[in-house]
């Protein structure tokens, strides 16, 4: 029978944080055939998961429990942020799309920079403006609390009803000022980057968080 090291039952496994299912089959099979064939079960046939359970088996076999459960704790914990990222990649998706309107008005002159109208093609911008608030306003007891204050210490509150009347203005096909489409853009900031605390992203993830704040947070005065 061939012999694994640690390292290539590892990353022969690592799939498997994905399916919490089979990090389960993995944990109380009592051995790696057992895995597979569970696996194989679960997985309506796909043979390339089935191995990989077993491939993780293996480890609990081989190297002992110990080993086993740190390993399970760090792919559940990078598949958890990968998913994580993957869910607030359409508001980072939503910033670039409204620094570009931001940036294209600037080009053509103060007539196009100060109100902004949408189009069907910006659709799924505006839900996810929508779904900003949503999730603004569903937050409760402490994440509630540290939302606020975050809000309180970076900027004003306020904020947050410059997005809740931007998804409305934007919902009815009313024309958005500069002052509530640039709020919007540092309230999607600070939720990305709330949630991204919330699950242990690191900030040098949200390099889009950083670079909307620098420039929108509070833009300087003009000068002379």
């Amino acid at each position: 029978m061939e012999k694994f090291s640690l390292q290539e039952l590892e990353a022969r496994s690592a799939i498997c944080g994905h399916y919490p299912a089979l990090l389960e089959i993995a944990r109380s099979s009592k051995s790696p055939t057992t895995a597979y064939e569970l696996s194989m079960a679960k997985c309506n046939g796909r043979e390339d998961l089935a191995k990989a359970c077993r491939y993780l088996s293996m480890i609990k076999r081989d190297f002992g429990e110990m080993l086993f459960d740190n390993f399970v704790q760090e792919i559940e914990g990078k598949s958890r942020k990968e998913g994580v990222l993957l869910n607030l990649k359409p508001f980072e998706q939503t910033i670039q799309r409204f620094h570009y309107l931001l940036e294209l008005g600037n080009s053509l002159g103060k007539e196009f920079s100060e109100r902004f109208s949408f189009s069907e093609m910006d659709e799924p911008y505006l839900l996810v403006v929508e779904q900003l608030v949503a999730g603004i306003d569903g937050l409760q007891g402490d994440h509630a609390r540290i939302f606020h204050d975050n809000m309180v210490a970076n900027s004003q509150p306020c904020y947050i009803d410059e997005a809740r009347r931007f998804a409305t203005d934007a919902r009815n096909r009313k024309c958005v000022d500069r002052y509530g489409l640039e709020k919007t853009m540092v309230v999607l900031g600070m939720f990305i980057s709330f949630v991204a605390d919330l699950n242990g992203i690191p900030r040098s993830d949200l390099c889009l968080r950083d670079h909307i704040n620098q420039n929108y947070w509070s833009r300087p005065k003009k000068t002379n």
